[in-house]
């Protein structure tokens, strides 16, 4: 795992603490939105077909997406990137349209 620091220390220790929680915590949870859609075994892709509007929280204070984030400043540098919770509608046992055309385009041009 890296730490990454933002800011620096000569200016005030507790902010770039701060900083350095919010990069941390990031990393390893973040809330996440549910996507439908199919996946391809042959090729093992998920190709997308909506999202319902369903939000999982991660319920961590240093998300800025989550209910349970604990600043109220407008400027604050938590992440505010969500995740896929993915839902598999249907399954198919060859590869995906685009995987399909790309190996039908290699074999065209190769020669």
């Amino acid at each position: 795992m890296g730490w990454v620091f933002h800011g620096s220390f000569n200016s005030s220790p507790l902010f770039s603490v701060y900083f350095l929680e919010c990069e941390l915590s990031s990393q390893s949870t973040m809330c996440k939105d549910e996507v439908y859609g199919d996946w391809y075994r042959g090729c093992s892709h998920f190709v997308a077909s909506f999202e319902s509007g369903n939000r999982i929280d991660c319920n961590d204070p240093y998300c800025g997406l989550s209910s349970a984030h604990i600043h109220n400043a407008p400027n604050c540098p938590c992440p505010r990137v969500t995740g896929e919770h993915r839902r598999i509608q249907n399954m198919f046992h060859k590869a995906c349209e685009q995987c399909r055309t790309a190996e039908f385009n290699r074999r065209v041009t190769s020669g």
